[in-house]
């Protein structure tokens, strides 16, 4: 660990530019290295914004499509989450070291309100975004500077956001109001917020109004490239 401060520093200190994905990242290193050329470019997509009606089914369609390890720790979210009394269809995509763990929860509790699926394409991946009602983005475990690039991804296509977990995308989705954050274990919060979208839509549509009207105008590709383009010193 300590041979790795040495290299980390070395590279900050002989860097004519530094480029992050986090305004959290870009914090930490401004205190190392307060002059240096330190920019942030997110990860938002370049494709075109995909505007969806809200679901007026029975069913409401929550999706994770993402890691199944410890830091995301979808097990105890599977486990925490009350299926039996929601109408909430949760079907996950992906691949981990909790995918055996949860397929075997699912199957010795019987439970048919989750759907569990192997990796799948990104063509296929974004029909089913477009089919969905949330976007689940977890990170149980605190990893200091991770953003993760789904929350973008998921709101390019007009998902409202269920947050759990701490840092800058909790931040971006409550300054916004793309959605809901919630801390790491509070799981009563999360099921009360399910249950009254069981039967109120309103929040819902509130959510992909904003995400509509804003998400484009401050999370644009284009407009991260220009700013990145004018800080490059030549």
């Amino acid at each position: 660990y300590s041979m790795l401060k040495i290299i980390e520093r070395f590279n900050y200190k002989n860097s004519d530019l530094i480029i992050t994905q986090s305004e959290e990242s870009k914090s930490y290193i401004s205190k190392i290295f307060p002059k240096k050329n330190i920019n942030v470019f997110y990860n938002v997509p370049r494709s075109n914004f995909h505007e969806k009606t809200l679901n007026k089914n029975a069913n409401l369609n929550l999706i994770y499509a993402g890691l199944l390890g410890h830091a995301q720790n979808l097990l105890e979210t599977c486990k925490m989450i009350d299926f039996d009394n929601s109408n909430i269809i949760f079907k996950i995509y992906g691949e981990g070291s909790q995918k055996k763990e949860i397929i075997n929860y699912i199957k010795e509790n019987n439970i048919s309100n989750i759907k569990i699926n192997d990796f799948i394409t990104r063509e296929s991946l974004n029909r089913t975004l477009m089919e969905s009602d949330i976007g689940l983005v977890q990170l149980k475990k605190k990893i200091h500077g991770a953003l993760p690039s789904k929350l973008f991804h998921y709101l390019n296509y007009n998902l409202p956001i269920l947050y759990i977990g701490e840092g800058e995308a909790a931040d971006i989705i409550k300054d916004n109001s793309y959605g809901w954050t919630f801390k790491n274990n509070d799981y009563d919060g999360v099921n009360k917020l399910i249950n009254n979208l069981n039967t109120d839509r309103a929040p819902l549509s509130i959510c992909m109004t904003n995400i509509k009207n804003n998400f484009k105008l401050k999370f644009n590709y284009d407009l991260q490239y220009q700013n990145f383009s004018s800080k490059i010193k030549l």
